[in-house]
């Protein structure tokens, strides 16, 4: 069986920021989504729209990361739990 890396970290990251839920809303930032987007009117989509979500929080860890197994192992590094 092969080991999807990329997809492990993205589950990795939805689960610990929104729970992988798209209507996440975080009530002390106002941070929002799947990817908890700062602000959330930088999403370009609908807080239902997961799909879109995906896709603009995959180009985000891409540009910022390099890849969403970068992004994990920098949310591991900074403890945030």
């Amino acid at each position: 069986m092969t080991v999807d890396l990329e997809a492990e970290a993205k589950a990795f990251i939805y689960f610990k920021e929104s729970t992988n839920r798209t209507d996440a809303i975080n009530s002390e930032s106002g941070a929002c989504g799947l990817g908890q987007a700062l602000p959330c009117s930088k999403l370009p989509c609908s807080l239902q729209d997961y799909e879109c979500q995906d896709e603009w929080f995959t180009d985000y860890a891409v540009r910022r990361y390099g890849s969403f197994v970068n992004a994990k192992a920098f949310w591991l590094a900074n403890s945030w739990w």
